[in-house]
């Protein structure tokens, strides 16, 4: 009896002893880095942004387009839409009981600009070879004149993302998955996060194909002299309404 007994001692002390060596282990392991929210993915680096203004019949005949509706019933949803957007913002400033009752207005003047994002990101690049990936993208804002914070402004629509690429060959971009999306809401201001992924297919001849593969690309065809490479990219973007679109 007393024999068994120290045999399950022992038994109950080893596997304590088990455990005290295994569980460190697990802990030791390194969580994955986070991810900063305006990198991009498989070295991907953005090389430029180009912002300008587009007239409002433009976003309005893309709009139209988009949704399938007439430019007339564009033009109506556009006006609506910019009128709701002043109130809910006026709603947001007019905290004070003291301006209520005086019946002062804390937004002096609202105007609505319509803009269009180009950014163009290198995809890869090493000697000759090189493939960069274009994405455009049309937003209105509501821009206001605060009297207690000066002037400022808010995306309020994102009309289209769109992406092409281009390179020292004959380039495809194919979408896998997209979004854009409005958010980060404060009193003066707010974000888009955009996210972009897809496959860049790009044909080249052979003399180019060491420095596809030194750029991350692989090879999916070959025929005759030509080489057919292939890279996914991942682009995720944050932009802010006041910062980012100068």
């Amino acid at each position: 009896m007393k024999k068994n007994l120290r045999k399950i001692v022992s038994l109950v002390l080893v596997l304590a002893m088990t455990l005290a060596i295994s569980v460190p282990a697990f802990a030791a392991e390194t969580p994955p880095a986070a991810k900063n929210s305006n990198s991009s993915e498989n070295n991907v680096k953005e090389i430029s942004t180009q912002v300008k203004d587009i007239s409002r019949e433009e976003f309005l005949e893309n709009f139209a387009k988009q949704k399938g509706i007439s430019l007339d019933e564009a033009d109506k949803i556009d006006k609506a839409q910019t009128q709701t957007d002043y109130q809910q913002e006026l709603a947001k400033h007019r905290t004070s009981s003291q301006l209520s009752a005086l019946s002062v207005s804390p937004l002096a003047a609202s105007e609505t600009v319509y803009k269009q994002i180009t950014k163009t990101y290198n995809t890869g690049s090493s000697g000759s070879f090189w493939s960069q990936v274009v994405v455009i993208i049309q937003v209105k804002l509501q821009r206001y004149n605060s009297s207690s914070y000066g002037t400022y402004q808010k995306f309020t629509q994102i009309l289209s993302v769109g992406a092409s690429s281009k390179g020292s060959g004959i380039s495809t971009w194919n979408t896998i998955a997209q979004s854009a999306d409005i958010t980060g809401d404060s009193s003066y201001g707010n974000k888009l996060v955009m996210m972009l992924s897809g496959n860049v297919e790009i044909a080249v001849s052979s003399s180019l194909q060491a420095g596809a593969n030194s750029a991350g690309f692989s090879i999916s065809a070959t025929v005759g002299n030509t080489n057919y490479f292939r890279k996914f990219v991942q682009i995720n973007e944050t932009l802010s309404s006041n910062y980012d679109l100068t």
